[in-house]
């Protein structure tokens, strides 16, 4: 006899002690038309009725029943249907339980997912950091893996394998008074065993029971009656706690609601209180969120320094604005890179799609900086995880996405996005600018990290033009006439403005960008931009139809002739503008940017299942149990 000819038959053992009598004949009739080929049913009531193939246990002592039915079952070499409640499973669901149990031997109990019948949703499992339990949409249900291997635990319907009914019970001690905790006691006592539980995600068995009695809640003095026999106990009890699944359905339940709008954590804590790139790129893009109209529901996160220096409130007060992240949400999107693994944690705890911007991975190529403030020894792995774990990265530029996909071998299932910054005018001029104002000074443009490049250039133009005058922003050099050194970091907004407006021309020297939005606003302004000739600098170009124009070099002698051209008005050279634009030449706007973030989020989810969730989980959990 092969394991599906055993399985055809199985027998049924349903408590009905707290069933009102009115109501019982009513519910075990339906549970015999509904399990018809059952060969035995067991049915503790608190009176007997007269039925042909069932035992029927009178009285208060249910357990009593489900020894027998143990027993029976056992005798029979037949499957055992547990219900500790009045619920309807059909034959179907014991069969497609058993086909789940016969994938193992190692497979001991099946327990299907209750479906809520006044929501039509399905409870998600039970878990005490959770006790307002979530309800899954189908679609959420559906993003599951089709089953959970599972510590034991009792439910009101676990199907058990006849393989070890067949063999002698566990020795059960006389005092439980209940069926719950002495289900628990001989689960746990085949778990020792090596038997495991199968949570079967497909398998849907309907309920109309309060939330309050879907899942058996132990008493205290249950939970003394497990411990002299099962010394692992509480131990038992803290792994089923501690199963991924909890978490990665209760990110399930936050991707795909039923009757509500999704739900996204935007973090913008990168927005610092002074002025450089990061903060100037994430109030863009604030700003174009604030102009978006959507059902979603966007929630942003900024450090308290930035809501008060930025005046965030009242500049965009029709923003949802938190300081800390909370709750389970449909995405994180972490606008910046994480520094550490540390930041992951957060990003996954609190989204069930989860990406982070990736404005460039010039802190991991660069390696050594001069003066200090080298990237965090973890930097390497963190990117490793996110290319194989995070679900999505965004990035600035074309550029930037690929140097992270050449250095860190994402996994096929990273999907990316460029979302760009704005090159449109009216964004990118400087409210102090006029175009074409010049003062006769060229501005090298940078900071004091090597791969700005800024000392140097600046000290080739000065030895090229001697009797032109200099600003290096970003640099402090050695004292040469004509050359003013700024340091870059400290400086208001207003005054690096005022720095591009004024020059006449803007010379952007950098090794390696992300971007580069100093280079919009100088074109913005309508300014000659001396630049290093890369891919980056001819995608820019690609985006942008502005007044000023784009001159490359890639060598000493091209940078004496882009900066003669720049100060003759001499053009021939420059790189053509607007390629990448539509054929009305509508330039990126913040909010066309904020606009692709919302796509590449809802796009994502469309054909999202939990996965990679799971996996982020499993990693995540094990380098924190390394961690202690």
């Amino acid at each position: 006899m092969n394991m599906s000819d055993k399985n055809k038959n199985f027998s049924v053992f349903v408590d009905l002690t707290s069933c009102p009598s009115p109501r019982l004949k009513a519910d075990f009739d339906a549970l015999r038309l509904a399990c018809a080929t059952a060969d035995a049913f067991v049915v503790t009531a608190p009176i007997s009725l007269a039925q042909a193939g069932a035992t029927f246990i009178v009285g208060d002592s249910p357990t009593e029943g489900l020894i027998h039915a143990m027993n029976l079952a056992g005798s029979r070499r037949q499957d055992l249907l547990v219900l500790l409640a009045a619920l309807m499973p059909a034959d179907v669901h014991v069969r497609a339980l058993q086909r789940v149990l016969e994938a193992d031997p190692m497979f001991g109990f099946a327990v299907p997912r209750l479906l809520d019948e006044s929501a039509e949703l399905v409870w998600a499992l039970p878990h005490p950091e959770y006790p307002e339990q979530k309800l899954l949409s189908p679609r959420a249900l559906a993003a599951l893996p089709e089953r959970w291997i599972a510590p034991e635990f009792t439910a009101p319907c676990i199907l058990i394998k006849e393989a070890l009914l067949a063999n002698p019970l566990p020795e059960i001690p006389a005092d439980f008074t209940a069926c719950a905790p002495l289900l628990q006691y001989v689960l746990q006592a085949y778990r020792r065993k090596g038997f495991r539980a199968v949570v079967a995600n497909r398998v849907i068995v309907r309920t109309s029971l309060p939330q309050d009695e879907i899942y058996p809640k132990f008493q205290e003095a249950d939970l003394e009656r497990l411990k002299p026999g099962l010394p692992a106990a509480e131990m038992a009890t803290s792994t089923y706690a501690g199963l991924p699944a909890h978490k990665v359905e209760h990110l399930c339940a936050a991707a795909f609601p039923l009757d509500k709008p999704r739900s996204i954590i935007i973090d913008c804590r990168a927005i610092l209180p002074v002025f450089n790139g990061t903060t100037k790129a994430g109030l863009g893009l604030m700003e174009g969120f604030s102009q978006l109209e959507t059902d979603l529901e966007l929630h942003f996160l900024l450090q308290d320094v930035a809501l008060e220096a930025h005046h965030i409130y009242e500049r965009f007060p029709n923003l949802t604005i938190h300081t800390q992240p909370f709750g389970e949400h449909a995405a994180y999107l972490y606008m910046r890179q994480p520094w550490g693994i540390g930041a992951l944690h957060d990003i996954h705890s609190h989204g069930f799609f989860t990406a982070c911007y990736i404005l460039d991975t010039i802190a991991w190529d660069i390696l050594y900086v001069h003066g200090g403030g080298a990237a965090p020894p973890d930097l390497e792995e963190t990117y490793n995880i996110i290319a194989r774990y995070l679900d999505g990265i965004m990035t600035n530029s074309q550029y930037s996405l690929d140097r992270f996909k050449e250095r860190f071998s994402p996994q096929p299932a990273l999907k990316g996005c460029v979302t760009l910054h704005s090159t449109a005018p009216y964004e990118n001029m400087p409210c102090s600018a006029t175009a074409g104002a010049e003062t006769g000074y060229m501005l090298v443009f940078g900071n004091a990290y090597d791969h700005k490049d800024v000392l140097p250039t600046t000290y080739r133009l000065h030895e090229m033009f001697p009797e032109r005058r200099i600003i290096a922003f970003g640099a402090k050099g050695i004292p040469l006439p004509q050359v003013e050194y700024l340091e870059s970091g400290e400086l208001p907004e207003e005054t690096v403005e005022e720095l591009i407006a004024g020059a006449d021309v803007f010379v952007f020297p950098s090794w390696y960008e992300g971007f580069g939005m100093p280079v919009v606003n100088a074109l913005a302004c309508g300014k000659p931009v001396v630049i290093r000739d890369s891919a980056l600098c001819r995608e820019i170009a690609g985006y942008c139809a502005l007044p000023g124009v784009l001159l490359p070099f890639d060598d000493v002698p091209s940078l004496q002739a882009a900066a003669r051209a720049a100060l003759a008005r001499t053009f021939s050279a420059a790189l053509s503008q607007g390629a990448a634009l539509d054929e009305n030449k509508t330039p990126v706007s913040w909010k066309t940017c904020a606009r692709r973030v919302l796509d590449f989020v809802t796009e994502s989810l469309e054909d999202m299942d939990a996965g990679r969730c799971l996996d982020r989980e499993k990693i995540l959990r094990a380098i924190r149990l390394t961690a202690r």
